[in-house]
Order: structure tokens, then sequence, then C-alpha cells
């Protein structure tokens, strides 16, 4: 029984919510739904009552998750142990956008190893929800990302290292190509390139936020699973994409990257995101350097 997935049953046990787990796991409902089942046919029990308005736990169930609490307490006392023993120097798991924070990370790095040399830092550039995910699992203590995921935020502390905004990028042969900006009308005439609701969940949100209709009433060129995709797509005229104005710095001159007009979810922040009360003592000393860094006269 995989260790990830009693903890989707932890929570499953607390919210009994399959909507709700699955979002906080960044898994699909069906997902969850197959994963639970299996832990209930290998315990030989059923776990929850499911009817079409409610879940929740069985007697047996709220046994088994009282049991598995504990279990996890001492997982984690354990890892955390083995962690300590297993070198002398603390390792701080960064996870970045490499487009919106390679920049700042050499001063960043420099400052840590003068001033935090026990610290070691290792840096993983990765798509936005990879991060967003990887974070949740633990894989990093600390992400620099947009701040886009609103269930995200809630369980983090964010320090804001500046602002950004969305744009349209096309190729140079689009119609809207010689457009000073557009409008989220004009996005609605356009064939899109949608962020996949499950992969990209969070900037399939802010899209809609941002065209201000369901998104199933707007002509889908091609749905993409990262952002590097909307983009290598828009260069080669198979739709437009919604993009953070950084990554423009990378494609300058092979495509458009077109101002929206301001509204609602054009702007977003950038920054550093860790979990409350998880590995705060290893995040802190990179939040500390990054404070220094980027805020410094």
């Amino acid at each position: 029984m995989h260790i990830e997935r009693l903890r989707e049953f932890v929570t499953l046990g607390h919210t009994c919510s399959f909507k709700a787990t699955a979002k906080v796991h960044y898994i699909t409902e069906a997902t969850l739904s197959k994963h639970i089942s299996g832990i209930e046919a290998t315990v030989g029990a059923k776990l929850f009552v499911r009817d079409t308005h409610h879940v929740r736990l069985t007697a047996v169930g709220e046994e088994f998750l009282r049991d598995v609490e504990a279990l996890m307490e001492e997982y984690d006392g354990a890892l955390m142990r083995v962690r300590a023993l297993a070198s002398s120097m603390y390792l701080a798991r960064v996870g970045y956008l490499s487009d919106a924070m390679g920049g700042l990370l050499p001063a960043t790095l420099k400052w840590m190893a003068e001033n935090r040399p026990e610290m070691n830092v290792k840096l993983t550039a990765a798509e936005s929800g990879a991060l967003a995910s990887g974070l949740a699992g633990g894989r990093y203590n600390i992400i620099l990302s947009m701040d886009l995921d609103e269930d995200l935020r809630r369980r983090c502390h964010f320090l804001k290292l500046r602002e950004d905004v969305f744009c349209v990028a096309t190729s140079l042969a689009h119609p809207l190509a010689d457009r000073e900006t557009v409008t989220p009308d004009d996005l609605a005439q356009c064939q899109l390139l949608l962020p996949d609701s499950v992969q990209m969940a969070p900037m399939h949100q802010r899209l809609r936020a941002i065209v201000g209709r369901p998104l199933d009433e707007c002509d889908v060129a091609r749905v993409c699973y990262d952002m590097s995709s909307v983009i290598l797509l828009a260069e080669a005229g198979v739709g437009v994409g919604v993009v953070p104005r950084f990554m423009e710095r990378q494609y300058r001159g092979r495509m458009r990257f077109i101002p929206l007009r301001e509204g609602p979810g054009v702007r977003f922040d950038l920054g550093a995101l860790w979990l409350r009360g998880k590995d705060e003592d290893l995040a802190r000393p990179m939040v500390d350097a990054l404070r220094e860094v980027a805020f410094r006269p």
C-alpha cells in the first residue's frame, strides 16, 4: 500500500469530499476513487459510505483513520530522523520557474554561500503546475513561482518578489499580431490554446477569469499540458495562447506577445511559497536570502 495513497485516505477522511481531496493531492476524482477502492480491497472492509449526495466514514473507517494518522506521524518522524543522519548539512530543495526567476537566483545563491554556508541548495527548474504539486507532495521545501493556486496559497507562506501580467502569444503572421492591445472579446473570436483543466488547473481557471465566459463556449484549437507547448503551438500558428509576460524574453523576435487590456485576472504576483508548519527551518534561509537580494536598495 503506497504511503501517498494513505495520505489521500487521511485527507478524504477529514474532508469527506472527493472533489476537495483530489484538488489537495493534484489528482483526478476518478484516480482518487480508484486509490480508495484499492485500500478498501487491501484491508478487506468498506471505509466510506458513498451515495449521490454524501461521503462519510464507516465505523471501520473511523478506526482505520486514527491508526493511519498515527502511522503517518511515525513515518514522517522517521523520515526527518534519517534525513538528519544522512548528511551533516541542511539540504534545501528549491523548485523554480527558470524564465521568471533565473535572473534572481545567482545573487541569491551567492548570498547563501556567504551567509549560510552550512546550507546546501538543490535547484530544480519546472513548470508552475509541477512546482505546485511538488511542494504539496514534499519534493520541494520552497518554490519560486506564480501565485495562481488559491488552494495552495491558503496552505503556504508567501513572499512577493515582483508583479507580472498575462499577455497574448501569437505567431508573427496572426491577424492580431499588429495590435497594440488585445481585449477579452478579441480572444473570444480566436482559436485558443487551452491549458488542461487538471495538469494546469490554476492557469485554466485564470484564463477563464480573463476571457470572462465559460471556456467551453470558446473556440479551442488545442488543449495543452504545459506552458512550453502553448508557446510552441502559438509560434506555429495553431492558435493563440495566454501566457506570462516574463516568457517574452526567451522568444522575442520569433513571435508577438501582445498586452491584454487591463481587467480581471490579468495581473499576478511572482514570489516564493513554502508550506506552513512543514520544513520551515529549511525554507527560511532561502527566504532570508531572497528578501536581502530582491529588496536591497
